[in-house]
């Protein structure tokens, strides 16, 4: 089955999403930040196939943001190319419809038609719906489940598996007899009655013996396991000297050897960390004021003179009391004239040569009014270029005063030499930054520096601060050889409390006779039922297991080969002990190495290639059910990564699949291996 169109009028956060008219492919990658959707979307997959749960609006978890009634539909495309539209509501109770061309049918809450039977809602979280969480484990019980369901009872569900009927009639056997004394056992408690009559004193001496034996076998060991695990912590000790002490005195060394070379920090008190390029920059910025302070004296020179002249105009000013004096004589004609009126003509006359006078004095007042602005205008263009001049001198006297400083300080270095004494001071002053810089990453890196200071005392004072890559490869293999030689003594000590433990629990000759001959009858009865039993447990778990060679290789073959494609050939095989736990097979070592002992990341690459592998068994002739994955490469290295994408990618052919993903680079590399990106930002 593929899902081509994808709709949430409400569920969780998603609210009038449509993935569009286009159908979607089979290969799907969904990104978004954190809580953008991801999960909403792959829960709304989920509901569609198998209906919403829990039923009630209030306690369902992705109940709409929106206040409104949850509503989800998609159009899905069978395998036989028959298209149905799938929608669901929720309201007070949960509603479906499955709309096939012109045909419209209920499906309530049920699961859709077209999913196998054998493959309900939890197998299909189990297998084909892998979140992070559930990538990082896969319990016994769960696949035993899913194996009891593909090759033990066939798909039914109305059977009890080979393997439970087995287990049963072992408990029922071991309350009879068991290996160990754990419960109550009546053939052992019987048989403990016999042993009194049985055992005989010979025997118990020869335990007894034994026991002595492996007693004294037991304190050598003890005492060597002592001496092996005190050389070994010697060994460690000078690896941790070679690994760690050492570079520390190394550095502490060298932090020395700078701090003599730096020199006394008073001298260097004053002086800057690139003596030589400050030095530079200052005579330049020296030269650079003086150059403006001789530019600004010049332009205030010029603006002075210009002050000058536009002020030299001032003095035709005579002219206004010339005017007043004209302008009384007019006054004074014009009184004349009230008495004399037979002399008009001489008047105007007198008159007409006054104009041009009066005219004259009025031009000038107007010159003179434009001099004294253009005047003003100059002064304050002179007090600007003072006052620029006055910072430039007090920025050149801190200059000088700069340098005055900096060449009594390397003065100070070498006497008569300035260039000498910048070159040396520069050196002192990279020794000591130099210095600081490996005292902070040795403080940074050895954060209890302080508490191994009597050891790196002791070092020092050996005279011993090094020590050579052969010396550091003996020791490594002289530790290799200890812990294997402690392994060993350890099993053997092991072995040993074992086997005393054992003699220590066989009867002795103290014990009395008993009715032999009625616990013989009841010996006889109780070991034949339990040896039925036993056998009945044998052969219904021989024929589980020929019945699980006919079957089983397929689906570990199958998910042999994906391992084989992620991990890029380092696993190769992989192999399922009787207690359904898994191991596999390295391709350059060719070991067989237990699950739980790999890495976090390569269990969860084990796991999804065995879920790959059974999901292609559980569905095959059936409706192909997608795939969903939800941040489950989130402990892949990049290389591994990239090898589970071209595994979906080649998978995608088959089924669809989707991935959910908060990382959008992994989006575009996916992209680049032919995913549709639906994006929830």
């Amino acid at each position: 089955m593929k899902f081509e169109r994808i709709k949430a009028q409400a569920f969780g956060r998603l609210e009038s999403f449509d993935t569009g008219e286009e159908p979607l492919t089979s290969f799907i990658v969904v990104s978004g930040p954190n809580e953008s959707g991801k999960t909403t979307f792959f829960n709304i997959i989920s509901s569609l196939i198998y209906g919403i749960y829990p039923t009630s609006p209030d306690q369902h978890p992705y109940k709409p943001w929106n206040g409104l009634d949850m509503g989800i539909e998609a159009h899905i495309r069978l395998d036989n190319n028959e298209l149905w539209n799938v929608s669901r509501r929720l309201r007070t109770s949960p509603s479906g419809y499955i709309t096939i061309g012109d045909r419209e049918g209920k499906i309530r809450n049920e699961t859709l038609p077209c999913i196998p039977s054998d493959i309900p809602r939890e197998a299909f979280h189990q297998v084909f719906a892998l979140t992070n969480t559930e990538m990082s484990t896969l319990e016994s019980d769960a696949w035993s489940d899913i194996q009891d369901r593909l090759m033990g009872t066939m798909g039914t569900t109305d059977l009890t598996s080979p393997r439970d009927v087995a287990k049963n009639l072992e408990e029922e056997a071991n309350r009879l007899w068991r290996p160990d004394r754990r419960g109550n056992q009546k053939i052992r408690e019987l048989q403990a009655e016999r042993q009194k009559i049985f055992t005989l004193r010979r025997e118990a001496l020869a335990l007894n013996k034994s026991l002595r034996e492996k007693t004294e076998e037991l304190e050598q060991i003890k005492k060597e396991l002592k001496r092996v695990k005190a050389n070994r912590e010697e060994q460690r000790l000078l690896g941790r000297q070679a690994n760690k002490l050492f570079p520390i005195i190394k550095a502490q060394k060298r932090i020395a050897e700078l701090h003599e070379e730096a020199g006394s920090f008073k001298d260097l008190a004053k002086i800057p960390s690139d003596p030589e390029g400050t030095y530079d920059r200052l005579v330049t910025e020296e030269s650079k004021l003086e150059e403006r302070i001789e530019n600004a004296l010049r332009e205030s020179e010029g603006l002075r003179e210009q002050a000058v002249n536009s002020g030299g105009d001032k003095k035709d000013t005579f002219l206004i009391p010339l005017f007043i004096g004209s302008l009384s004589c007019l006054a004074l004609i014009a009184l004349l004239l009230n008495h004399i009126g037979g002399h008009l003509a001489s008047l105007i006359g007198t008159v007409m040569a006054l104009v041009p006078l009066v005219w004259a004095m009025h031009t000038k007042m107007q010159a003179t009014k434009i001099a004294t602005k253009a005047s003003e205008s100059v002064l304050r263009e002179l007090e600007k270029a003072d006052s620029n001049i006055k910072g430039y001198e007090s920025e050149l006297e801190s200059c000088r005063k700069e340098l005055r400083i900096l060449r009594d300080a390397v003065g100070n270095l070498r006497e008569n030499d300035l260039t000498a004494g910048l070159k040396e001071a520069g050196k002192r002053q990279k020794a000591r930054e130099l210095a600081e810089k490996i005292l902070k990453d040795l403080t940074r890196d050895h954060p209890d520096l302080h508490k191994i200071e009597n050891e790196l005392s002791e070092l020092k004072d050996s005279n011993r601060n090094e020590m050579g890559d052969d010396e550091i490869e003996a020791i490594q293999k002289t530790i290799q050889e200890q812990s294997d030689r402690i392994e060993e003594l350890t099993g053997r000590e092991k072995e040993l409390d074992y086997e005393c433990i054992r003699i220590k629990e066989r009867a002795t000759v103290d014990q009395i006779d008993g009715e032999i001959q009625a616990l013989e009858i009841d010996l006889d009865h109780l070991r034949a039922e339990h040896d039925r039993k036993l056998l009945l447990a044998h052969l219904i778990r021989k024929a589980d297991h020929l019945f699980r060679d006919q079957h089983q290789p397929d689906v570990v073959r199958k998910a042999s080969g994906h391992l084989d494609t992620i991990t890029n050939g380092k696993y190769h095989r992989i192999t399922v002990g009787e207690e359904s736990d898994f191991y596999v097979r390295g391709a350059e070592t060719n070991n067989i190495i237990e699950a739980e002992t790999l890495s976090k990341a390569t269990q969860e690459q084990l796991y999804l290639a065995i879920r790959f592998g059974v999901m292609r068994h559980l569905d095959e002739c059936k409706e192909r059910l997608p795939i969903i994955v939800d941040e489950a490469f989130v402990s892949w290295d990049a290389s591994r990564r990239i090898q589970g994408f071209k595994l979906l990618q080649k998978i995608s052919h088959t089924r669809q699949i989707f991935i959910m993903t908060c990382h959008l680079p992994w989006a575009y590399e996916l992209v680049e291996y032919g995913a549709q990106r639906i994006n929830l930002e």
